[in-house]
């Protein structure tokens, strides 16, 4: 059966230029039909006195006469059979230890009944606390999860196949987290998580809400608010096959999109798409390709239209950033050209002080011919320039220029910018001597080939 869960995979809205995130919490229809079971349905109510007890065995079949705990409703399901567990609109209770609630019968369904605050909600109270899911084919639906205090270890341990899972999960505050909510072992193969996270910008001590070790098959999708020390989604331990991540990203303080998906363990194959509300941007990517907003890669219009780049976009200009430009005895690596050859101005901006004397100048080194060529008239000195240089090139010997006024008037008559036809090749920065400092550097570019591209060099 098709859940209509929390959130549907992203479709693109061509009106508002966006992903589209459909549904809401599980809607009526949904529940009718879960409780229409072909097995046992087992009402759950915290108003209930007791378990109520009859000669028949028909113990909570009735909303009018529920169990009290779910506990005892997990213990009157048959394995295999259907079973369902309705957790009434209010309904709480206590995860107070590892196990103290554990789900190891298959094929149980457990929802929770009601909208918003009514929901179940589920209230882990020690570090250790989990609820440990070894029952195959078991599903959670509709329940809020509370961290009632900080440093919650796992909060669902996961080790079956073929689980489903939407619930919400809510930090008690900056300081009262879980470090993950899922983890799930190489046996919950086929695993589907809805998560949807309500944390806090300052939190202290979340590191991945989900992660997964050696599974295959997991589809996840997530609206993510809070502060992820590792990522929101992890691979850990052993490689992971075949992941599907979908969502809503916001992990406060990362804006580079490098928290989303993370492959700790390295080796999975996986993708990712989403919107990242930190950055503020679309974005997809994977095990094939890195990930990164969408629009920013040549080689995806290249894909998205055939082989040839349409001419409109290949005469657009493009830019590429080196931020961590390193002042080295000889050549740091700047830019990586391939494809072809390219029109370009390269601009530096130092960010952290040049801490001594040093000359430095840039060069290339091209392919065809093979051959290492100077950019500049000469090597220029670059002694202790402060934060905010910048360093440029004029005139028709291409002088290497630093300013340390921040500001740069450009003058196109009597000294104009150099601009360079570059052909494939890698362009460094070449410095007499080692020193401290951060050079960021910019080049911005027009393609001279439709299959031209410049990336930052490692």
């Amino acid at each position: 059966m098709g859940m209509n869960l929390r959130y549907s995979p992203l479709e693109w809205n061509d009106k508002t230029k966006s992903f589209d995130f459909g549904g809401g919490t599980i809607d009526n229809a949904t529940i009718t039909s879960l409780l229409s079971t072909t097995g046992n349905v087992y009402y759950v109510s915290s108003k209930a006195v007791d378990n109520p007890l009859d000669a028949e065995g028909s113990q909570g079949l009735s909303k009018d006469a529920p169990l009290r705990t779910l506990e005892y409703a997990i213990g009157r399901c048959t394995a295999n059979h259907g079973d369902v567990i309705a957790l009434m609109p209010g309904y709480t209770d206590t995860v107070a230890s590892a196990g103290d609630k554990a789900i190891a019968k298959a094929g149980i369904t457990v929802v929770g009944l009601g909208h918003g605050a009514d929901r179940a909600n589920l209230t882990w109270s020690a570090t250790a606390s989990s609820f440990d899911i070894t029952g195959a084919s078991t599903r959670i639906f509709n329940i809020i999860g509370t961290a009632g205090i900080d440093s919650i270890v796992e909060a669902f341990n996961v080790q079956a196949a073929d689980c489903e899972f939407d619930i919400e999960w809510r930090d008690g505050s900056a300081t009262v987290e879980a470090i993950t909510i899922f983890l799930c072992n190489a046996s919950a193969d086929n695993l589907k998580i809805n998560l949807t996270y309500q944390g806090f910008a300052a939190g202290n001590a979340c590191d991945s809400p989900i992660s997964l070790n050696g599974s295959i098959g997991a589809e996840i999708n997530v609206n993510f608010y809070g502060k992820a020390a590792t990522a929101i989604v992890e691979f850990i331990t052993a490689a992971v096959t075949d992941a599907n991540v979908t969502g809503y990203f916001y992990c406060s303080g990362t804006t580079d999109l490098s928290k989303n998906v993370v492959d700790t363990v390295t080796g999975s194959t996986w993708s990712v798409q989403g919107f990242d509300g930190a950055a503020g941007v679309e974005f997809s990517g994977g095990s094939g390709k890195a990930v990164e907003a969408a629009g920013t890669d040549i080689d995806a219009i290249l894909v998205d239209t055939g082989t040839t780049l349409p001419a409109t976009l290949a005469a657009m200009p493009q830019c590429v950033a080196k931020t961590d430009g390193a002042v080295l005895t000889g050549n740091d690596n700047l830019f990586t050209i391939s494809g072809g050859p390219v029109r370009a101005k390269i601009v530096g901006i130092v960010t952290t002080i040049v801490g001594g004397a040093s000359n430095g100048d840039l060069q290339i080194v091209t392919t065809t011919p093979s051959a290492t060529v100077d950019l500049n008239a000469a090597p220029v000195a670059i002694d202790n320039d402060a934060a905010g240089t910048s360093y440029h090139n004029v005139g028709a010997t291409s002088v290497f220029t630093p300013t340390t006024a921040g500001v740069v008037l450009i003058d196109p008559v009597t000294v104009e910018e150099t601009e360079f036809i570059l052909p494939i090749g890698t362009v460094h920065f070449r410095s007499s001597a080692a020193q401290t400092g951060v050079i960021a550097w910019y080049m911005t570019y027009t393609p001279l080939s439709p299959l031209s591209v410049v990336t930052a060099a490692a």
